[in-house]
Formats: C-alpha cells, sequence, structure tokens
C-alpha cells in the first residue's frame, strides 16, 4: 500500500511541472486547399492558386487566392486598379477550346467580380479574387485569364 502512495504522489509531482499544453489535445493543423491551377503575378514574390470551380446552372464561379512564395516580397501588388470596359473585354475571361468567355453583369451591367485588386505588403495569404462567368460546356478543358498573372491552368469544372 505504501508503494501505491509512492507511485502516486511522485505522478501528481511529475504532473504538476509539466506545462498543461502537455495534456491537450492539439488540434490537427488546418488542412490546405488544393489549388486546381497555379501561375506567378508578374511582380514576383506572390502565387495566384485556383482553388474553386464551381458550375451552377449556367454559369461557373471561379476562385483564386494569391499566397506568399517569398517572404521578403514587401511591397503592395495593384493587379488592377479598376474593372473598365476595356479591361472588361481583353483582360479577364475563361478559355473554352478556341471560344472565350468573358464574366457575367449584374442587372446594373456591373462585372460580377471586384472592382479592383490590390494585394496585401504582408502575411501568407495576400488576397483572394473570384468571378462568375457563363458555364462552357462540359468537358472542356479551361483556362483563366486575368492582369498581370500567368495563366491559370488547363483545368475542368465540377458540377451543380
Amino acid at each position: 500500500m505504501k508503494f501505491r502512495t509512492v507511485v502516486t504522489s511522485l505522478s501528481l509531482l511529475i504532473a504538476a511541472t509539466l506545462p498543461l499544453s502537455s495534456f491537450s489535445q492539439t488540434a490537427a493543423p488546418q488542412a490546405k486547399q488544393n489549388s486546381l491551377a497555379s501561375g506567378l503575378v508578374s511582380d514576383g514574390g506572390i502565387s495566384a492558386e485556383l482553388t474553386s470551380v464551381v458550375k451552377t446552372g449556367n454559369r461557373v464561379t471561379v476562385k483564386v487566392r494569391f499566397m506568399e512564395t517569398d517572404p521578403d516580397a514587401k511591397k503592395i501588388s495593384v493587379l488592377y486598379s479598376r474593372l473598365d470596359k476595356a479591361a472588361y473585354e481583353n483582360d479577364f475571361y475563361l478559355l473554352a477550346g478556341d471560344k472565350k468567355y468573358l464574366l457575367l453583369k449584374d442587372s446594373a451591367g456591373k462585372p460580377l467580380a471586384p472592382e479592383k485588386l490590390v494585394l496585401s505588403n504582408k502575411g501568407k495569404l495576400r488576397g483572394i479574387w473570384y468571378g462568375t462567368f457563363p458555364a462552357p460546356p462540359e468537358g472542356e478543358s479551361l483556362m483563366l485569364f486575368l492582369p498581370n498573372i500567368e495563366p491559370l491552368g488547363p483545368f475542368s469544372m465540377t458540377g451543380e
């Protein structure tokens, strides 16, 4: 019986000297979202990663995140300062085969994408972009074109 008391006391003493974090369960690190395609931003130090391509009815929404690739890249990157008519017609599109799909517009005539895109000068995640396009035919290999970024693709879209 005395042995059990000594072991229990010793166990309590050891437990009291260890940090509480030794006993807590830690959550698994957040799963990295898979990239369907990637390309470099023209300024360097940041990559554009296509993270989502989802078809809903007759439209497809794509999402791109901008991740730091060089921790020394500290400048603010302006990928585009406004989405005007010329940029809309020439810089933002999906290419499926030999057909170009421009961003869809809302009822006020504004493209379904951010009006401007300025990337942060610090942190692993520098920015996020999304755009909604008419859905190309099923099974087509797609490429996404955005200003000041290498073309993203080829990739395919997922169904509804």
